[in-house]
């Protein structure tokens, strides 16, 4: 069975990264880098760095594509757990000062005056 990108792509990041595909093939770019989450065939998400490149033939046509994976979900794993340690009380997990004054800030920078 034949399976391309799109199979296995989470549906949120599937919009994006067709944009940066379609271009590529168009000749717009020449590589893109995003990350993105996959899908593996039970259920579970997976956090990727993925760089992805055209190769082309002495008319510019593409030959064949390259992408490099790097499987990032760990990382992406601590990162929630750093935000959920400094936003919300370990105990009752409700919103600790912190996040009332951060999100008090983005409000003062996003109103007008």
């Amino acid at each position: 069975m034949k399976m391309n990108f799109a199979d296995f792509t989470h549906p949120d990041d599937l919009e994006i990264e067709q944009v940066f595909f379609d271009e590529m093939l168009a000749n717009k770019r020449n590589s893109y880098q995003i990350t993105k989450r996959y899908v593996h065939r039970d259920g579970h998400t997976i956090w990727v760095d993925l760089s992805a490149g055209a190769i082309r033939d002495d008319a510019g046509n593409v030959t064949s594509c390259v992408a490099v994976i790097q499987d990032i979900t760990d990382r992406k794993s601590a990162e929630e757990e750093i935000t959920q340690l400094a936003f919300y009380d370990a105990l009752t997990q409700l919103p600790n000062r912190r996040l009332l004054q951060d999100r008090l800030k983005q409000a003062l920078a996003t109103s007008t005056p």
